[in-house]
């Protein structure tokens, strides 16, 4: 059963919070602070988190993110059922009638010869996303996006599942 949780804690609370999360090994963090955009693998790091205006760690098994207002974080959990300290339990507005439909957002890059490099030549720049393994010679990177939709189609409720890899264009060999 999927599971709304949210809250708006003191920053010593979110780090608190981000500590206590369990969240699987191989989630990935994305985060952003005035001075430094991350994206890769969870690793607690207060000296980091506690200067982010926002971010998510994400999994398949769920997404906690958070947002700086004013000198509070509002933290959001959406996914499988967990039960984080401080963040109060909103499920119910999860009725029988909203659906989950998945998506994918392709991001900048097609993979080069080097492991884990991502070239954009319209940018220029090189990308390093927390992907494991090379499946594809000239593959792009995707996260792998959970939208709960009402009966018009309209997303209520968006969380962030996986960064995976996907078959780039044939032009690229």
């Amino acid at each position: 059963m999927t599971c709304l949780l949210a809250n708006d804690v003191k920053l010593d609370q979110f780090l608190r919070v981000i500590k206590a999360y369990q969240c699987p090994e191989h989630a990935a963090l994305m985060s952003f602070s005035p001075a430094l955009t991350v994206f890769e693998r969870f690793q607690f790091e207060e000296k980091f988190l506690i200067h982010t205006h926002e971010g998510r760690i994400f999994s398949e098994e769920g997404e906690l993110k958070w947002r700086r207002i004013d000198h509070m974080m509002r933290m959001v959990y959406l996914g499988k059922e967990s039960d984080i300290e401080l963040l109060n339990d909103h499920s119910k507005e999860l009725t029988s009638n909203i659906k989950p439909r998945r998506s994918d957002i392709i991001l900048w890059g097609e993979r080069t010869n080097l492991e884990n490099k991502w070239i954009e030549q319209q940018v220029p720049h090189c990308f390093n996303y927390p992907i494991d393994g090379n499946e594809y010679k000239y593959g792009r990177v995707a996260i792998e996006v959970e939208s709960f939709v009402d009966n018009s189609g309209m997303a209520l409720f968006r969380r962030f599942c996986r960064v995976k890899e996907i078959k780039g264009e044939t032009h690229a060999s």
